[in-house]
């Protein structure tokens, strides 16, 4: 009984290190999609670790927080109204998850809506996650 209480102890004391939860994620992607939405370059970037990568599609990597905060802000130009859905997180070990979802945008001056996928690696930097690599693409 005492090795039960001490291992329920150890997991309860433990939980917080592994917060990567889908809720947590999902969250996060909010603050993404409404700082990009509202043009918040500078808090978009935030989300990233310092030395994060960007590998978008057709495109070369994008390294580093101030080169990625460009990257988001020249693509505002031509897309907006950016939803992100956690579909799947899984940790790894207490500082690290990966994160499977989808997002919808919409191409300034059409009507329709493009949807895509993604894989985000997330590290805790801190008491924070952020966003350590990102790579996308769309459906069609």
């Amino acid at each position: 009984m005492r090795r039960f209480a001490l291992v329920t102890l150890i997991c309860l004391a433990t939980a917080p290190l592994y917060a990567q939860d889908k809720a947590t994620i999902q969250k996060l992607n909010e603050a993404f999609s409404e700082a990009f939405n509202k043009g918040d370059f500078a808090a978009l970037a935030d989300l990233y670790t310092q030395d994060a990568t960007l590998m978008p599609p057709q495109a070369d990597f994008v390294r580093g927080r101030d080169d990625i905060q460009k990257f988001w802000q020249a693509a505002s130009d031509h897309v907006g109204d950016l939803r992100l859905t956690t579909l799947d997180v899984e940790p790894f070990g207490s500082d690290t998850a990966r994160e499977i979802g989808t997002f919808t945008l919409k191409p300034k001056g059409q009507q329709e809506e493009v949807a895509g996928k993604y894989v985000v690696i997330w590290q805790r930097v801190g008491g924070d996650w952020k966003l350590a690599t990102d790579i996308w693409n769309t459906n069609k």
